[in-house]
């Protein structure tokens, strides 16, 4: 979070609200048809622009409301489990432990769906690798014969 903040890459967590949900609803069909068809990805990558907006928005949703509902409810039912009555005026354990089962199902499904999408690149462990080494080989989009820079590679 402070490497994020601190050099301006938490904006590329934040999602660019102009054309959002046309850009989502292109990458979820990419993601659910286009990638078994050949179809080309419909948010080019750059230095700039290394998340598409439905990444963008999974993030934003689970570093700002999953993971702290998991943690909240978390606590509320070790708390609970001490001593109920301090539960009742929220709903009591009825409530809280759906709200945490759901989150915790969240969750795994996204961690499911996060693996898979991890083989979907140009090679089966070429999104891995970018993972461990930081380094993610990316075609350029529209740029001048003289505008390839040494290394083509996007840092991640």
């Amino acid at each position: 979070l402070f490497y994020h903040v601190t050099t301006g890459e938490i904006r590329q967590f934040v999602p660019e609200r102009s054309g959002l949900l046309r850009r989502v609803v292109a990458q979820a069909l990419y993601y659910g048809k286009g990638i078994f068809l050949g179809a080309a990805h419909p948010t080019a990558k750059s230095p700039d622009k290394k998340l598409n907006p439905l990444q963008q928005l999974t993030y934003v949703g689970l570093l700002n409301i999953l993971f702290p509902l998991q943690i909240a409810t978390g606590i509320l039912l070790w708390v609970g489990g001490q001593s109920p009555e301090i539960l009742d005026p929220i709903g009591g354990m009825a409530l809280v432990a759906p709200v945490h089962n759901l989150g915790s199902w969240l969750f795994m499904s996204f961690l499911v769906i996060h693996v898979y999408l991890t083989t979907t690149g140009h090679t089966i462990f070429a999104s891995i690798q970018a993972m461990i080494n930081g380094w993610e080989e990316v075609e350029i989009v529209d740029a001048a014969p003289g505008d390839l820079p040494d290394n083509q590679g996007v840092k991640s």
